[in-house]
C-alpha cells in the first residue's frame, strides 16, 4: 500500500488489500475524505471523516518533516512500510493557501471538495532573515536519537509595510500573503538606517497551554529619495533581487538645517514613522533640497504627484 493526496487533497491508498472494502476484489484504490492538521510536533494528521465506509473515524498519524513549502502548496516526508520492501521514504504534497492568523501565527488553509476547509497552524514564532526571508524554526524529536533537531522552514516572497501591520507576500502566488498585526521600535528613523525594527506579539500553544512571546523583527534594506520626492526603503530578497518598499510623504518639518519627513503607506494612511535627512545628507544632495523647499511645509505625495493639504 501507498499513500498519495489528490487533487482535491483528498487522502489516497494506493494498492489496498480488497478486504479493506467489501465487494471488491484484488488491489484497489481508495480515496477518502477527512480533516488535515499539524500536530505540535509538526507531524502530519489524517482523521477519517465518519461518513466514509472504509475506516471511518480513524485518525492517522504521519511521522516525518515537512520537506518543502512552495507558493500554494505543502509537501510532506515521511516513512511508510511495504511488504516486500519494508521502510521507505515518501512525500505527500497537500494544495492550499499561507495565510497569518489573529494571533500571528504562519497558517496553511487547505481546501476541500465540499468547500470545507482545514488549517494546519504553526505553533511557534517566525522572523526575517538578513536576505528578508521569512524564517520558522521548529524543533523535532526523533525516536532514534532521543534528541531535538532545529528544521526550518523558510519563505521566499515581497514585503510590505502598512499602517500597524507587516504583509508578507510569498513569491509566485497571487493569493498566498501573511498579514502580520506588529508595532514600530522607534518613529524616528534616519535616511541613513539600515533596518527598520518592529515588535510583533505571537500567541501560540504548548502542551494544551497558551503562551505568548514579544519578538523584534528586523527588515534590512537602504533608504532612497529622490528629487522627485519618491521615497522607498530597497530590500535584497533571498535570489539577489532587489526590491521597493514605497511610501509617500503626509508632511515635512524643518529643524536647525535637518528635515524630517512624516510617511504614508501606498493606500495613504500614517505609519507612524518620521523619516530625517540630516543637514550633510541635504547638503550633498542640492537638487532634492531645492524639491523639497518648493512644496512648503504641508503636503502629500503619492506615486509622484504633490497635492496640497
Amino acid at each position: 500500500m501507498k499513500l498519495k493526496v489528490d487533487e482535491k487533497n483528498c487522502l489516497v491508498i494506493e494498492d489496498a488489500p480488497s478486504y479493506l472494502m467489501e465487494g471488491t476484489s484484488g488491489l484497489i484504490d481508495i480515496t477518502l475524505n477527512g480533516k488535515w492538521e499539524l500536530t505540535e510536533d509538526c507531524d502530519l494528521k489524517f482523521t477519517i471523516s465518519e461518513k466514509e465506509r472504509v475506516l471511518s473515524g480513524k485518525t492517522l498519524i504521519l511521522s516525518g518533516e515537512i520537506e518543502n513549502v512552495d507558493a500554494n502548496s505543502l509537501s510532506f516526508r515521511f516513512r511508510e512500510s511495504t511488504a516486500l520492501d519494508g521502510a521507505e521514504t515518501s512525500t505527500l504534497t497537500i494544495a492550499g493557501v499561507w495565510q497569518a492568523d489573529k494571533n500571528n501565527r504562519i497558517t496553511f488553509q487547505v481546501s476541500k471538495n465540499n468547500a470545507d476547509t482545514d488549517i494546519l497552524t504553526f505553533q511557534g514564532a517566525w522572523k526575517i532573515g538578513k536576505k528578508n526571508e521569512l524564517i520558522y524554526i521548529y524543533k523535532k524529536c526523533y525516536l532514534k536519537t532521543k534528541e531535538d533537531e532545529d528544521k526550518k522552514i523558510i519563505f521566499n516572497g515581497i514585503i510590505e509595510l502598512e499602517s500597524g501591520k507587516i504583509i508578507y507576500r510569498v513569491e509566485k502566488s497571487d493569493t498566498s500573503f501573511f498579514s502580520f498585526s506588529a508595532r514600530l521600535k522607534s518613529n524616528e528613523l534616519s535616511i541613513n538606517s539600515k533596518t527598520i525594527s518592529y515588535e510583533v506579539g505571537i500567541t501560540y500553544t504548548e502542551k494544551i497551554s497558551f503562551k505568548s512571546l514579544l519578538r523584534t523583527v528586523e527588515i534590512s534594506g537602504v533608504w532612497t529619495i529622490d528629487k522627485s520626492l519618491k521615497i522607498s526603503f530597497n530590500v535584497v530578497s533571498i535570489n539577489g533581487e532587489i526590491r521597493r518598499i514605497e511610501f509617500g510623504i503626509k508632511r515635512m518639518f524643518k529643524n536647525n538645517g535637518s528635515i524630517s519627513l512624516s510617511l504614508i503607506d501606498r493606500r495613504g494612511y500614517d505609519i507612524g514613522l518620521n523619516l530625517e535627512l540630516a543637514k550633510k545628507f541635504l547638503d550633498n544632495n542640492a537638487e532634492l533640497f531645492m524639491s523639497l523647499n518648493k512644496i512648503g511645509n504641508n503636503l502629500s505625495v503619492m506615486g509622484g504627484m504633490l497635492i496640497m493639504y
